[in-house]
């Protein structure tokens, strides 16, 4: 196992002599996610188009001030042709609106925290593929470091069955055996190497690399730490699938609100001055066209068929459904929880009785080669204790690499 460890450790690229532009540790995906991904970028820009949005309270009650000139060329009945310039300056201040200024305050608000808890959705969600990818390229390194072993251990074997062919304590069919076994496990090696490259090639596309056959983990797929995240129990109505629910509940109920208050009047204050065309204004004499108003209007709306009043019970419906939504996902977040403990624990002890199955299926190796050296076992025997030492530890890593899975969606739902 130490010349596994080390395979690990100088990495695939390093073994095969290509230089490595990246060698990522386990502890740096956060930021790679956050910095690199594209989906998680394209999050952040969203979330700051909702932040632009924000301050609509004070920006609804800031005058519009409009202006306009030019020059007119016109001809009125039986006049000359002429051209006259124009120009109006015109300003409008927001007074009431029935409180819908507030409500939509609150609203673009409402929309940023939704766009909040979709970047960390959106980040924990890369970020989860990206450590299961992250574990799954240790355990194809595992893996094609004892499948070296294995192939390097059965030609020892079959350089010992030739020997004792030619010496004739042992069948011609020994030495066929291992050559066969060779082939398989050649194969086997040749799969993994895909794999592997396949797993490197998905993670890079999460972390926006285009050279992934020259970056590298560097992080082992060591054995875990004992009772890992058993007392984790973080507050549901923080995680960002609960937040963002909530935030659509309190979206659908602002909307109903604003909706509900159809019938409240529209008070603006407006006012402005300009120049108009002698088309517009009968008089030949510029000074007499000029103009200037100031005024208040008012805007009620009496009936409008219903649609509002629908549309706020609609909305409010929404809302009701929304929230049932939201109190199934923090229920079924609690539910998640508690499993992944149960599976992790689980995981753990079964990761105890791998590691002594292990010793058991070398030590059984072990006396093999010896009984066999002395004439007691044949070519099959050592070739069965071989296949059980190979199968054990090929577990082994497939139940560290199922215990880390689990983690990376413990850590999910713990948005760590």
């Amino acid at each position: 196992m130490t010349k596994a460890v080390l395979f690990i450790l100088l990495g695939w690229a390093a073994e095969a002599g290509e230089p490595l532009s990246l060698a990522v540790k386990f502890e740096e995906l956060p930021r790679l996610i956050g910095e690199q991904n594209r989906l998680v970028r394209a999050s952040r820009a969203d979330l700051g188009a909702a932040e632009t949005r924000t301050g609509a309270l004070t920006r609804a009650f800031l005058p519009k001030l409009e202006l306009r000139g030019g020059q007119e060329t016109h001809k009125v009945g039986s006049l000359d042709t002429r051209t006259d310039p124009y120009w109006k300056a015109q300003a409008e201040l927001n007074l009431y609106r029935g409180g819908r200024d507030r409500i939509e305050s609150k609203q673009r608000l409402a929309e940023r925290e939704l766009a909040e808890a979709s970047l960390s959705m959106e980040h924990k969600s890369e970020l989860e593929k990206a450590r299961k990818l992250y574990w799954q390229i240790a355990a194809f390194k595992e893996l094609i470091a004892i499948q070296t072993e294995a192939i390097k251990a059965n030609d020892e074997h079959l350089k010992a069955a030739k020997r004792k062919g030619a010496a004739g304590i042992a069948t011609r069919a020994d030495p066929l055996e291992f050559e066969m076994n060779r082939t398989l496990l050649e194969q086997d090696l040749k799969k993994l190497r895909l794999e592997l490259d396949l797993a490197k090639n998905k993670l890079a596309v999460l972390i926006a690399r285009d050279d992934h056959e020259r970056f590298d983990v560097t992080t082992p797929l060591g054995h875990p730490p004992e009772n890992e995240y058993q007392e984790a129990n973080p507050a549901i109505g923080q995680v960002s699938d609960v937040r963002l629910l909530e935030s659509r509940v309190s979206i659908s109920k602002l909307e109903s609100s604003k909706f509900a208050r159809w019938w409240l009047p529209r008070v603006d204050l407006y006012g402005g001055t300009g120049l108009l065309t002698f088309r517009e204004r009968d008089y030949a004499i510029e000074e007499d066209r000029r103009e200037w108003f100031a005024g208040v209007k008012i805007e009620l709306n009496f009936f409008d068929g219903l649609v509002s009043q629908n549309e706020s019970r609609a909305k409010a419906a929404q809302a009701e459904g929304l929230r049932l939504r939201t109190e199934h996902r923090a229920h079924e977040l609690a539910a998640q929880l508690h499993e992944l403990k149960h599976d992790l624990r689980l995981q753990h002890d079964l990761l105890h009785d791998s590691g002594k199955t292990i010793e058991q299926a070398k030590q059984f190796l072990k006396l093999t080669l010896n009984e066999y050296g002395r004439g007691v076992k044949n070519g099959p025997d050592v070739l069965n204790a071989a296949q059980k030492y190979l199968e054990f530890q090929r577990n082994d890593i497939e139940l560290r690499r199922e215990y880390y899975w689990t983690q990376a969606e413990m850590l999910s739902v713990l948005e760590k």
